[in-house]
């Protein structure tokens, strides 16, 4: 993947969880991940589409997901509920967000972020793309970013420059 986009999520994570949440991570390097099964049970799901679209995928374990919530809100969720889900769709906005706008993409859009809950749940990239995954320490646990993205040319999206292609 082009290092470029790379940095701009690895950057774009750390700003987010420093800044909102107070917490900082650190990342491994980027892979190609060839998994459909989400790594960890919450993930939040976030569509691009313009010059560069696919979707950027956000999973957390449940301890991250619940104190980032927590430090979100100001108080602990019972369990995985809605402020859960609130709070991972957000993170999930302002990482794919930041990342955006580091990128200089000033024509591609953001969709609104989808959340899904639950051990073992699969997900699947657009055929053809090759996600790439960042995984992400801290002292609450780990999460990871999966970044399944195509550069558009004149004629639409090209497949066969799926941006995994430079890993």
């Amino acid at each position: 993947m082009n290092e470029e986009i790379i940095n701009a999520f690895q950057q774009s994570t750390e700003c987010v969880f420093k800044t909102m949440l107070g917490l900082d991570v650190t990342h491994g390097p980027a892979r190609q991940c060839d998994r459909m099964t989400a790594r960890h049970p919450v993930s939040g799901i976030i569509g691009l589409s313009g010059e560069m679209s696919g979707d950027v995928i956000v999973s957390f374990e449940e301890r991250v997901a619940t104190l980032a919530t927590a430090a979100l809100l100001g108080e602990e969720p019972d369990g995985l509920n809605d402020d859960v889900v609130d709070a991972v769709g957000e993170l999930t906005n302002m990482i794919a967000g930041g990342a955006k706008g580091t990128l200089g993409r000033g024509d591609m859009q953001l969709a609104l972020p989808t959340v899904i809950l639950g051990a073992g749940h699969r997900i699947g990239f657009s055929s053809g793309i090759r996600p790439i995954s960042i995984e992400f320490q801290s002292s609450w646990g780990a999460f990871c970013i999966d970044i399944g993205l195509t550069e558009a040319d004149e004629n639409g999206p090209r497949r066969t420059k799926a941006l995994a292609e430079a890993i």
